[in-house]
């Protein structure tokens, strides 16, 4: 049952972009293969004592993190007892627009699940309608490789009092970036760009997605119950869809743009790929793409757009194209 906060005064985080996913998974070195010899992200750091590993393409501190599930549910709601999405991260513009969320959600009883320190980053997690625990962050400085190599294996978090002292004007993310992918890997990604949801109520959930998590509605299809929602750049950074019957709700799969589009579409025309466990791929002019199953069974997808300023849905757009 859906728990539906978002008919209160809009808090609206209204954060720039989707920027992470963290993800439970069962086997931490299969995971750890999969999304580094096959998907092409870097391995940048580990916190052991989550048992956690990040991985990025240089956009930011992690496109993805993995950690291994654990023997008992931590952070509610079952969260870590099973492989599956523990929370996905959007990034802010800086601190002091972070903390005056904080300070609506609040004021308007909107349930915060924890603040944290990351040493790099300050968040605050919330959850939304059906339960999928969202972080919304604020990164505290630019040099977030030079905080890795000094802290590597080190618990880097905190619990964090986003009232105790003055919220910094400075925006440290990177709007030049050299993507870095794994050389040898089959897919070149860039940076991930949006988290697709299998939602139950999906009311509710787009209520929220406007009033709480406070992203811009970029498309809707009223007649398949699906909507796309992008942040202030104006970006893809979810979309919602109504489950059908017979699937499960929650996340389905997260997608990258590709750092090397003429690369991809050299390896969807190629009769060898391997032992990639492919699910589905796109050639229409307008997108090409390929989604892969992950060793949990979780949709990564990889895509490569025609049009890169702006956006707008993709040719005869219908809900089964934002399965890609």
């Amino acid at each position: 049952m859906s728990t539906d906060v978002s008919h209160r005064v809009p808090v609206r985080f209204a954060p720039r972009r989707l920027a992470h996913a963290n993800l439970f998974v069962s086997d931490l070195q299969e995971s750890l293969r999969f999304y580094v010899e096959v998907c092409g992200l870097a391995e940048v750091f580990r916190e052991p004592s989550i048992n956690a590993i990040f991985l990025s393409n240089g956009s930011s501190h992690h496109d993805i993190a993995i950690m291994g599930i654990q023997d008992g549910a931590i952070g509610g709601f079952g969260h870590g007892a099973r492989p599956g999405l523990n929370h996905l991260g959007f990034e802010m513009e800086h601190e002091t627009v972070l903390v005056d969320a904080y300070r609506r959600a609040i004021d308007t009883g909107v349930a915060i699940n924890v603040t944290l320190d990351h040493g790099l980053s300050h968040s605050v997690y919330v959850s939304d309608s059906e339960r999928n625990l969202l972080e919304f962050y604020a990164d505290a400085t630019r040099d977030w490789r030079g905080f890795y190599a000094t802290h590597q294996g080190q618990m880097i978090t905190s619990l964090w009092n986003p009232l105790a002292q003055v919220p910094s004007t400075e925006s440290f993310y990177e709007l030049a970036f050299e993507a870095r992918y794994v050389p040898a890997a089959p897919i070149r990604p860039r940076q991930i760009t949006q988290a697709t949801l299998l939602v139950e109520d999906y009311d509710a959930m787009r209520r929220f997605y406007t009033d709480v998590a406070g992203l811009s509605l970029l498309y809707e299809d009223t007649a398949h119950q699906s909507a796309v929602f992008g942040g202030t750049t104006g970006q893809p950074a979810v979309a919602l869809l109504e489950a059908r019957p017979g699937e499960t709700p929650g996340l389905h799969h997260i997608s990258f743009e590709v750092a090397d589009g003429a690369h991809l579409k050299k390896l969807l025309a190629s009769s060898d790929r391997g032992t990639l466990d492919v699910v589905r791929t796109i050639d229409d002019g307008d997108r090409i793409g390929i989604a892969l199953r992950s060793p949990d069974n979780l949709i990564v997808a990889f895509h490569s757009d025609k049009q890169r300023s702006g956006w707008t849905p993709p040719a005869g757009t219908q809900r089964d194209l934002y399965m890609l």
